[in-house]
């Protein structure tokens, strides 16, 4: 018997930022997100020597679960008890070095959802599931990150998230297929080929919350974020383009570090070839960069940056889930 974890990436629109609960405990936040069809894949099963066998980028064969190199996957075993007898297999559509898509939360919600099978542990609800990640990955774990991604990778779909102290809120934004259609086609992803660790711009952004500085960038994110919500729900797509432009000013007012020369050289290139809305996905410096391009230049957009550059992709609407498969 083996259990198949699987989880969704995510493309932030606007708002991050505003997800860190040092914000939002005393401010208000909120996310507007889509996932995509790229996924990270958990799989799990009995091992027959009892041991503990481990596949990721790496290979471990760990002693203890105290040995394990991997501190997520270390983590969640702590979690969850687990002394041994496990064969524990990741998988994923897009690598995990620092794109911006969100796979550090979607490989810890498919692995959740993998051992939740292996272990025959109780049906997670998809609220229930984000919150045990984001306990798994800030409290446990101890990473600098905020809670968008375990949301959006949990729910799927296009949502509005919005955080206030204890409560998040989940509005979904529904649309026709040919609305879905128009913003698979202006939306684009360019993926910079520049990958990186995001901890130390994630630590930076903490810093700058619990020092009080610049916080008036993020509360000017939240206004926006409110107005891209309104202008969607009333099938105003094209007003995307001034979210994203705007996210993308105060993302470099609120963290300087989130940028980089090359960085802000793709999206003036961008720019002049034709874009009408950019910005950074992720923390910053590297990943993938969201265009917004008017219908009738996407295909001359892309031949002028390079069509290899271009990740093609479709919504999805599952979020994470998983499968028992004899």
């Amino acid at each position: 018997m083996i259990n198949i974890g699987v989880s969704p990436l995510r493309i932030s629109l606007i708002g991050g930022g505003t997800d860190f609960r040092s914000y939002f405990e005393k401010n208000t936040g909120g996310v507007i997100s889509f996932t995509i069809d790229k996924y990270v894949y958990v799989i799990t099963k009995r091992k027959y020597d009892k041991k503990i066998k481990l596949s990721y980028s790496l290979n471990e064969n760990p002693k203890s679960v105290n040995s394990i190199k991997h501190n997520l996957i270390r983590n969640i075993f702590k979690y969850y008890n687990i002394k041994g007898d496990i064969e524990f297999v990741s998988l994923a559509d897009i690598h995990s070095n620092g794109t911006g898509l969100g796979s550090s939360s979607a490989f810890t919600l498919a692995s959740l959802n993998s051992l939740n099978l292996l272990l025959k542990k109780p049906v997670l609800n998809k609220k229930e599931l984000a919150d045990l990640a984001c306990y798994i990955e800030i409290k446990k774990n101890k990473s600098p990150i905020g809670i968008q991604d375990q949301f959006a990778c949990s729910y799927g779909g296009i949502n509005f998230f919005n955080f206030k102290k204890n409560i998040t809120r989940v509005r979904r934004l529904d649309f026709e297929v040919d609305e879905l259609r128009y913003l698979n086609k202006v939306l684009l992803l360019y993926n910079t080929n520049i990958y990186r660790s995001a901890n130390s711009i994630l630590i930076n952004h903490k810093e700058n919350i619990s020092k009080n500085k610049n916080l008036d960038y993020l509360k000017y994110l939240y206004d926006e974020t409110l107005l891209l919500k309104e202008n969607l729900l009333n099938k105003n797509l094209d007003y995307i383009i001034k979210s994203l432009n705007t996210s993308w000013y105060l993302k470099k007012k609120f963290n300087p570090e989130t940028t980089n020369k090359i960085i802000n050289n793709i999206i003036q290139k961008g720019f002049d070839n034709g874009a009408k809305g950019a910005k950074l996905l992720g923390a910053g410096k590297g990943g993938f960069v969201l265009f917004y391009v008017n219908s009738n230049k996407v295909k001359s957009f892309k031949k002028l940056m390079g069509e290899k550059n271009f990740l093609q992709y479709n919504f999805d609407f599952k979020g994470s889930h998983s499968q028992e498969i004899l």
